[in-house]
């Protein structure tokens, strides 16, 4: 019995040589090794994440795909001057959002193989890289110009509708007013991703504080 307090004794002087300050200080200066035990666990965010983010691009391809093959058959079909000139600006602005997430694309694609080279593909700093890319991409100027680019196509060829068929004017400028509320409801909801993104890095660069 007293060998086994003793013992007690000794476990417990010794775990009272370290303050918080300390262990906080061990547990920061240790080896990277410790954290590659997250590897697995990052890798699977990062092939998670890139799965939506290529499932969201092939929606928007598809789409644009759709209204570029449409607008492009009106252009032929009607000889309304302001439907044709409608037509060219939604093929130009719907152009541009594709251009938008190619060029969200090439990014990426440029940070994997950097990362690559520099054996940084799988790391809590590509992974916080790549979700900083995806919240610009729904706000600032990526947001604001892809709005002002493609909305007035839409809105001049229903102007031009109207001109050409004036029986329809009541339907015609219902159509126009769905356009113009999807456009100011696309701000909210882009804003509401890029803040979901933005808070994801946050609560990242918070676990890497703790650390």
């Amino acid at each position: 019995m007293v060998d086994e307090i003793a013992a007690f004794m000794k476990e417990a002087a010794m775990a009272n040589e370290f303050s918080p300050d300390d262990v906080k200080s061990v547990w920061q200066n240790q080896n990277v090794e410790s954290f590659r035990m997250s590897i697995d666990e990052i890798r699977r965010k990062i092939e998670q994440f890139d799965t939506k983010i290529r499932r969201r691009n092939f929606i928007a391809y598809a789409a644009c795909f759709i209204v570029i093959a449409y607008t492009g058959w009106c252009f032929f079909f009607f000889p309304n001057l302001i439907q044709r000139i409608g037509s060219i600006l939604t093929v130009l602005g719907t152009g541009y959002l594709v251009y938008q997430a190619r060029l969200n694309q090439l990014q990426k694609r440029a940070a994997v193989i950097t990362g690559t080279k520099m054996r940084n593909a799988v790391s809590v700093e590509f992974y916080r890289a790549e979700l900083q890319r995806q919240r610009d991409f729904h706000r600032g100027i990526w947001l604001w110009s892809r709005l002002l680019i493609f909305a007035p196509g839409p809105l001049v060829f229903i102007l031009g509708f109207e001109i050409a068929h004036p029986e329809l004017a009541t339907i015609i400028r219902a159509e126009g007013v769905a356009i113009l509320f999807l456009a100011a409801l696309a701000v909210p909801l882009n804003l509401t991703l890029a803040r979901k993104y933005q808070k994801q890095i946050d609560e990242l660069e918070s676990l890497q504080r703790e650390e």
